[in-house]
């Protein structure tokens, strides 16, 4: 299984990780497609985001727990659950260093 990543496009680096599990909400004016790509108005930046990280953001736009998409990844996909936390881990820190979250 790939890691959920989110790139800007303007740089396209990344680097972070931290402990979340409970209810995370995306901010309600960041724009996304199915194709992986997120738009933050307030910021003007754009990101593009991998095929799991852009199903995990979808998600967490219908309000799924972090639980709840954790225990679907970890049924659809062949991944160790610490495999899965540090991944988890290191796109919430994204999310929050690029101003995404609430």
């Amino acid at each position: 299984m790939e890691s959920a990543v989110i790139i800007p496009l303007a740089d396209r680096i990344f680097t972070g990780s931290t402990r979340h599990s409970g209810l995370m909400k995306l901010k309600k004016n960041i724009a996304t497609s199915e194709t992986g790509f997120i738009f933050n108005p307030a910021t003007g930046d754009s990101f593009a985001a991998n095929a799991l990280a852009a199903e995990i953001i979808g998600l967490l736009k219908q309000e799924q727990s972090a639980a709840d998409i954790k225990a679907s990844i970890l049924a659809r996909y062949e991944v160790e659950p610490t495999q899965l936390e540090k991944d988890w881990d290191d796109l919430v820190a994204q999310l929050r260093d690029h101003n995404l979250l609430d």
